[in-house]
């Protein structure tokens, strides 16, 4: 490896991963959800789906719970 090879990346330009893109993900719940736990709606985001069940989680608790319709 050459260590006096240039950057590839320009320092200027942000992070790709951190700008929003379009479309849908598999982890998207379908309307806003409160944590069951500390009933925060901002911090709840969905897990990769299971098989048969879709899962949410709360960033600020922790918390881990099946997404049902009934919330």
């Amino acid at each position: 490896m050459n260590d006096t090879a240039p950057d590839r990346r320009d320092p200027n330009r942000p992070d790709r991963r951190m700008i929003p893109r379009g479309g849908r993900r598999a982890t998207d719940l379908p309307h806003p959800i409160t944590c069951p736990n500390c009933g925060k709606i901002q911090d709840v985001k969905g897990l990769p789906n299971s098989r048969v069940v879709r899962w949410c989680h709360c960033k600020s608790c922790g918390e881990v719970w099946p997404w049902s319709m009934e919330f």
